[in-house]
């Protein structure tokens, strides 16, 4: 089998913030095998890494010793660095197809994973009505639930992660590098975040807020559904507490 590389990841790298000043002990730093990347290669432009550069990184960190010569391989690279993606996005889009065999090609599986999704989305919803609510089989993913705090405990944050379409609110004094450490620390290797694969209002395109949540807001709960769920019940990222006057407010889940 690959054996990955171990990738030591820390708050302070990742923030700038030093970790004793973190409060949640599992958010400090992460060590293992898991085929995670630093958020500073994630935000590199493929276009500033080139063909080879993105392709040795994949290597890299997938424990894989694909060439240019691997079918289609050299096509979807260049589409990377065309299509102005961060080696971030390259890699999550890549990733689930790195290993696909000589029967197909990555390029051919990506595109009938794309096809599908489509064909779905269309099913799912026929006018205003959803005639199809349930997800289809994917990978194993711990869905994270979470208390919105007050808007004035929160700040908008602008993230590649969601290619900076929308603004996601994070509470004030957390991060999403603290939130992924955490994750990572606790085994985690896909999870489903709403501030960010739910579009939320105030982005370029809000336009297609409206549309995109007639589907994705009535089907979210089957994310969760037999899932094992990241809970934050002091707001996104934050450890528990409890202030005067939580529990006479509606946000409060006690």
């Amino acid at each position: 089998g690959i054996t990955l590389p171990k990738v030591t990841l820390s708050a302070f790298t990742e923030t700038g913030q030093a970790e004793s000043s973190i409060e949640v002990p599992k958010q400090r730093s992460y060590t293992g095998r898991s085929p995670v990347i630093s958020s500073s290669l994630a935000d590199t432009p493929c276009a500033t890494l080139g063909i080879e550069g993105v392709l040795d990184q994949l290597n890299a960190t997938l424990g894989t010793s694909h060439t240019l010569d691997t079918p289609s391989l050299s096509s979807l690279l260049n589409d990377c660095i065309e299509n102005n993606d961060d080696f971030g996005t390259a890699y999550a889009c890549l990733r689930p197809v790195w290993n696909t065999h000589h029967n197909s090609n990555m390029q051919n599986e990506l595109h009938r994973h794309e096809e599908k999704d489509k064909e779905q989305r269309e099913k799912a919803l026929v006018g205003n009505q959803i005639v199809d609510p349930y997800l289809p089989p994917r990978p194993e993913l711990w869905p994270i639930s979470h208390t919105w705090v007050d808007e004035k405990d929160r700040v908008d944050v602008w993230t590649p992660i969601n290619r900076k379409e929308w603004p996601a609110p994070i509470p004030k004094g957390s991060s999403l590098e603290y939130i992924w450490i955490e994750m990572l620390n606790l085994g985690l290797e896909y999870t489903w975040l709403d501030v960010l694969c739910l579009r939320l209002k105030g982005g370029p395109q809000e336009d297609l807020c409206v549309e995109e949540m007639k589907l994705d807001v009535p089907t979210i709960g089957a994310v969760y559904n037999w899932a094992t769920v990241v809970i934050y019940l002091s707001g996104l990222g934050q450890p528990l507490s409890l202030k005067d006057g939580d529990l006479d407010s509606d946000r409060c889940w006690f």
